[in-house]
């Protein structure tokens, strides 16, 4: 979940009856919320998101700020412009930003005013030791494990992508196309049969080994059930982690409680909420959001079907066999005609065409089953 987003949800705690709207001047419920962190190393691109939170006669909104002016500024008087790429999205070129430096974020927004965060020094993100999985009675569980030999991190945040493949239970090699049958390209057939969905994580995934002697730390990233249909083929997982500081893990974990608590974000004082950007026009106006600088560390791991303990598969509808349609223009409009069910094979009598296989869209177009692609990602081996 966005910063943006979380925001908006804890300005109002719903109860049983009635939402409870806080008292909170019309200012304040414009808030700009500024989401990312500046990348450093090599081709390192930064990501920031802007947006506010708006009030609406009934409810508080997410919006997007668009056309605002995002730049990354290094005390060695170095300043980068990033690009709007999406509306509220802002990005810059690949920069080979030093770990060694300090900097911060400047933004104009178009309604003329500035804002400053704080320079901050960067961070060396320790490498990811590994990412694994656990075979619990539970579910699946996935793990990250790292460690920092100085002891100088403490502080983590972890993100990750899920990327899984869905095949389909039948093959179909024809299509129902302008009131007749049209045989399908192999090309065709393999994206009806294969595809991939994906998936990111919402949450904050904070960590901290303040509490150990050693900088060492396990962290469990993702549970799914033991049939889960991310693990009925093949599934990917790329985990990404940074560094923190102190202060902003703090500010994180602030934010992370309270959307637990589904508590106001104003409650008790706005100040503690703060992060580490200023509106310079404004100084008293808050601003949502902390931007820190650092290095990331990722790793992909890849879980196959076999790999996994057995366990009962559940009969679906695909498994209970189909229907077989005669080759008569009428039967073909009856049984094709409304896209809910998908030809297979043609049944011959010698060279004749007799009638058509078929069954349900979903059990032989993977893309009608879970809104998955038929695109192949380029990494996916």
């Amino acid at each position: 979940m966005s910063l943006g987003l979380k925001l908006t949800l804890l300005l109002v705690s719903f109860g049983c009856k009635d939402p409870f709207m806080p008292e909170i001047s019309s200012e304040e419920l414009s808030l700009l919320v500024v989401e990312g962190s500046i990348q450093l190393g090599q081709s390192a691109v930064t990501t920031i998101k802007l947006s506010r939170t708006i009030k609406t006669e009934e409810n508080l909104k997410q919006a997007f700020e668009k056309n605002a002016r995002v730049y990354i500024e290094g005390k060695q008087e170095v300043r980068y412009l990033l690009e709007e790429q999406e509306t509220g999205t802002y990005r810059s070129s690949p920069l080979n930003l030093s770990p060694e430096g300090q900097y911060r974020i400047r933004i104009e927004t178009t309604d003329g005013k500035e804002y400053l965060s704080d320079y901050v020094e960067g961070k060396i993100t320790p490498p990811i030791d590994k990412v694994h999985w656990k075979w619990d009675p539970d579910g699946l569980r996935i793990y990250v494990n790292s460690h920092d030999p100085s002891n100088a991190t403490r502080y983590y945040q972890w993100e990750f992508e899920e990327t899984w493949q869905i095949n389909s239970p039948l093959l179909s090699y024809y299509k129902f196309e302008n009131g007749e049958m049209v045989a399908l390209t192999p090309e065709e057939t393999f994206q009806l049969a294969y595809c991939w969905n994906n998936t990111t994580s919402k949450d904050l995934i904070l960590g901290t080994t303040t509490h150990l002697v050693k900088d060492t730390i396990e962290m469990p990233l993702v549970t799914m059930a033991h049939q889960s249909a991310k693990t009925q083929v093949k599934y990917s997982i790329l985990v990404k982690q940074h560094a923190l500081t102190k202060t902003e893990y703090e500010f994180l974990d602030r934010m992370k409680k309270n959307s637990n608590a589904m508590g106001s974000f104003f409650d008790p004082q706005p100040s503690e909420t703060r992060g580490n950007i200023t509106c310079v026009s404004a100084p008293d106006q808050l601003v949502v959001g902390y931007i820190g600088a650092y290095t990331w560390e990722v790793k992909r791991i890849y879980i196959k079907r076999e790999e996994l303990p057995g366990f009962p598969v559940q009969l679906d509808d695909c498994s209970r066999g189909g229907f077989i349609s005669p080759n008569h223009p009428d039967s073909l409009q009856f049984y094709f005609s409304s896209g809910k069910n998908t030809p297979l094979k043609a049944i011959k009598d010698e060279d004749k065409i007799i009638g058509y296989s078929g069954t349900l869209s979903f059990c032989a177009d993977c893309r009608v089953k879970v809104a998955g692609s038929s695109l192949k990602p380029d990494w996916w081996e």
